[in-house]
């Protein structure tokens, strides 16, 4: 399988400090790019630089491992697991995109009759007769073709829809359509990734089958570096330098916390971004992540709560509560 190449780009290089592509034919944001170099080459494991790829900032880890598991045929399966917001269903449309494979994002909460993977079956009356037609399901099409299927949060999947995935995750590949009685083959090429979120805070999951992790190469997925998450708030979100810094160290002072204490919600990347476009639309920072974070955490305790704590770290670090 031919590796697709990309523009690696000295402006956005500097502007990031960081390795940073663009897919071969995509305008660079910041002017015309110079020199080609293969977007799969990547860094030892031993060496964890992020890659900027598309305006996704990739760990090199799930690079490297989706380097190694395109190369296999058939295609495998990959699991991405972390924390809300850490880059899991955006790291599988950027490796799709990279690599020119189609994708397909399916949320999984809302697929809760096996049926609906299939598609539907409709009776249209012709000329005074009854006639069936089958309309495939857009899964059932991209999954015979080169593709990324991206089953988005596979631990919100109800039980009785796993048993329509997983012949299609094991050696055989394959299902038999129950609306047109014909057996559905994944296409050898077609990568199918699942993302979840493991926790017990998050309402309407289940734990995810054995079946499902027995049958995937599984990485864990956390947010990025403190320097690459402040280069993604300054050069995507417009961040000032110091709003940056500060925003990072409070997202990092409140996962550290959540390690310990279950109660505590991390803080994610993108509700940071979400943080810096409303002050850049002109609210201030503090009510930016009241709205943002703080509001979305406990507030039972009153001044003891966890949602008080939040805008008390907040404040030792700059801001006002």
């Amino acid at each position: 399988m031919a590796k697709a190449k990309s523009v690696a780009c000295p402006a956005c290089t500097v502007a990031w400090n960081l390795p940073v592509f663009h897919p071969e034919g995509t305008p660079c944001p910041k002017g015309a790019a110079t020199g080609e170099q293969d977007a799969q080459v990547v860094q030892p494991a031993t060496v964890h630089i992020a890659t900027t790829i598309n305006g996704y900032v990739m760990p090199a880890k799930m690079l490297a491992v989706w380097n190694a598991g395109v190369k296999q045929n058939p295609a495998p399966n990959f699991m991405f697991i972390g924390p809300p917001g850490s880059g899991k269903t955006d790291g599988g449309e950027c490796l799709a995109a990279m690599d020119g494979y189609e994708h397909l994002k399916v949320d999984c909460a809302s697929m809760t009759d096996p049926v609906d993977w299939f598609g539907v079956r409709e009776i249209v009356v012709e000329d005074g007769v009854a006639v069936t037609y089958y309309r495939p399901s857009q899964f059932i099409e991209t999954i015979q073709r080169r593709s990324v299927i991206n089953l988005d949060e596979i631990n919100r999947i109800p039980d009785a829809v796993r048993q329509v995935l997983l012949p299609l995750l094991d050696a055989s590949r394959a299902v038999l359509n129950p609306l047109d009685g014909k057996i559905v083959q994944r296409h050898p090429e077609c990568v199918i990734l699942m993302t979840g979120n493991v926790g017990l805070r998050f309402t309407g999951t289940s734990a995810i089958d054995p079946a499902f992790t027995s049958r995937a190469a599984i990485l864990n997925v956390d947010y990025v570096d403190e320097h690459v998450e402040r280069g993604i708030l300054r050069h995507k979100a417009g961040a000032s330098e110091q709003l940056a810094n500060q925003l990072v160290k409070f997202a990092v002072d409140v996962r550290e916390k959540a390690k310990v204490d279950p109660d505590w919600p991390t803080v994610s990347t993108r509700e940071l971004m979400n943080v810096c476009n409303f002050v850049s639309d002109g609210l201030d920072t503090t009510t930016a992540l009241e709205i943002c974070v703080f509001n979305g955490a406990s507030s039972e305790g009153g001044a003891s709560s966890i949602q008080s704590a939040m805008a008390i770290l907040w404040a030792a670090l700059g801001g006002t509560q």
